[in-house]
């Protein structure tokens, strides 16, 4: 049997900021049904996956973390946003739109394109997107691949015991996460299978969330404080 399995494939295993622990179907279903955000994240329709345009810049805001706009757009000017931005749309459209994160293969070369995407949506000493760090970064890149990218914010990298989250984050670090959660939830994907139907039943934006964005919602909503808003 897989880890974070039950014999019926009805419990899943979730790492949060307090630690691990099994969460049935009935119990994500409520979670999910809490999580007023997916509404006005998740429900939004990208149009253009293979482009990041200026107005995509806002897709945080939408989870929470609103980017400084005025550190972005007077920090630099705007030809070189823009080229930015170009450079990022070409490291993305080499990420595949059709493949779940748990079915992307651990290989180098996937990795270093990783890497790329990463550094091309970030700040601080990568200097592209200035005010975004990973959390930024991630829910921003999200929307663009949302079976493959995950939300990277300071629940997801307590949970799986990185360094004290203050500090600043190290892209090689954001892809190594991003592979660990791909084979945790590799080991799975029955329960997944089993929450789909349920998910349908509930319609949109429940029935479309991929399950690297289940399994985020869960692990945001176990590990936030009471009053907190993703």
């Amino acid at each position: 049997m897989n880890e974070g399995q039950s014999a019926s494939g009805a419990t899943l295993e979730i790492r949060t900021t307090s630690g691990s622990c099994g969460v049935s179907q009935d119990e994500a279903l409520r979670l999910l049904g809490r999580s007023e955000f997916v509404h006005w994240y998740d429900g939004i329709v990208d149009r253009d996956p293979a482009t990041l345009s200026p107005i995509d810049l806002a897709y945080p805001a939408f989870l929470d973390a609103v980017p400084d706009f005025k550190v972005l757009l007077q920090g630099q000017p705007w030809i070189e946003l823009e080229s930015k931005l170009r450079r990022a749309s070409g490291v993305l459209a080499q990420i595949p739109t059709d493949r779940d994160l748990m079915d992307w293969p651990d290989t180098q070369e996937n990795r270093e394109l990783l890497l790329s995407l990463y550094r091309s949506c970030l700040g601080g000493d990568n200097g592209n997107l200035l005010g975004f760090g990973p959390a930024r970064c991630t829910k921003l890149l999200h929307k663009k691949r949302p079976r493959l990218v995950p939300i990277l914010d300071s629940y997801q990298l307590t949970a799986w015991d990185y360094p004290d989250p203050a500090r600043r984050w190290r892209s090689a670090e954001m892809v190594e996460l991003t592979f660990r959660l791909g084979k945790h939830l590799a080991t799975q994907r029955s329960f997944f299978s089993e929450l789909r139907p349920r998910l349908a039943e509930r319609g949109a934006p429940f029935d479309s969330l991929s399950e690297l964005r289940i399994y985020d919602i869960i692990v945001y909503q176990l590990s936030r404080p009471a009053s907190g808003n993703h």
